[in-house]
C-alpha cells in the first residue's frame, strides 16, 4: 500500500513546492528542506494572508512612530514646565511620556518581528 503524497507549500507565498528541483521556492526564493516539515507548510496559505500580515506590521509601525512623536513632544513640554517651576506638571508629563515611550517601543518591536499575525 502506497502512502498518499504530501503536498508542500511555501511558507511565504503558498507556492506548491512538490516537484521542484532545487530547495528554494521558485516564486519567492525562500529555502526549504523536504526532510524538515518545519521549513514548509502542509496547508496552502491564502494569498491575502501575507498581505494582511504586511498591513498589520505597517499599522504597528505607524502607531509606534506616532506614539514616539508624542513621547518627544511630552518630553519637551516637561522641560518647559520644569523651567517655569511647575513641578506637579513636570511629574505628570514625565509619567505620560514614559507611558507613551513604552507603548511606542512595544509597537515598533512587534512591527519589526517576523511573526505572522494571521492564522493559516
Amino acid at each position: 500500500m502506497q502512502l498518499p503524497t504530501r503536498f508542500m507549500y511555501c511558507m511565504d507565498c503558498g507556492y506548491i513546492l512538490n516537484g521542484t528541483s532545487t530547495h528554494q521556492c521558485p516564486e519567492c526564493g525562500k529555502s526549504f528542506s523536504p526532510r524538515d516539515p518545519l521549513s514548509f507548510a502542509s496547508v496552502r496559505r491564502h494569498w491575502y494572508k501575507k498581505w494582511l500580515d504586511e498591513l498589520i506590521h505597517a499599522i504597528l509601525r505607524i502607531i509606534g512612530m506616532i506614539l514616539a512623536i508624542i513621547c518627544i513632544v511630552t518630553t519637551l513640554l516637561m522641560f518647559y514646565a520644569l523651567c517655569r517651576g511647575a513641578f506637579g506638571q513636570t511629574i505628570a508629563l514625565l509619567l505620560i511620556g514614559c507611558f507613551y515611550g513604552v507603548i511606542a517601543r512595544v509597537c515598533l518591536e512587534a512591527a519589526e518581528s517576523k511573526e505572522s499575525y494571521t492564522v493559516y
